[in-house]
């Protein structure tokens, strides 16, 4: 009788010690995770900061995608005009050297590419870019 007390002392304990390094590894993975789940959310804010969102309707995203790939130097060159608006803030700086009625040249849209069928592409003050086969007038009239 007193084999079979030891027999269920030794499993309980058993038992007992497999329960606490059960418990210890899943409390070792959980703030593994924790952490991990910090370091990805942390990149995730990091790269929508840094994000340019391109907006254009279904029918015309491929086109300008492959517009895109192909006009690499022009890409660049508009990712770059993004940062530095993004770096100077919203704010519009007046040059007082400009006449009163004259459009600053910081907010006057310049054509990048213009292809044979009249197709331009323009990039805007604000860091985006039009693409149309509109004649741009860079001056208001009054």
């Amino acid at each position: 009788m007193a084999d079979m007390r030891r027999d269920g002392s030794g499993g309980m304990t058993l038992v007992i010690f497999l329960l606490v390094l059960f418990s210890v590894v899943i409390t070792v993975l959980y703030f593994d995770l924790r952490v991990k789940y910090t370091e990805l959310k942390d990149r995730n804010a990091e790269l929508a900061a840094s994000q340019v969102l391109l907006m254009v309707p279904d029918s015309q995203a491929e086109a300008l995608a492959q517009w895109l790939e192909s006009h690499p130097r022009e890409t660049e060159r508009l990712l770059k005009q993004v940062e530095i608006n993004a770096n100077e803030g919203d704010g519009v700086r007046e040059d007082n050297s400009q006449e009163a009625g004259s459009i600053p040249r910081s907010l006057v849209p310049e054509v990048i590419s213009e292809n044979s069928d009249g197709v331009k592409v323009i990039a805007l003050p604000n860091g985006g870019i039009r693409v149309t086969t509109r004649d741009e007038n860079t001056e208001k009239k009054q």
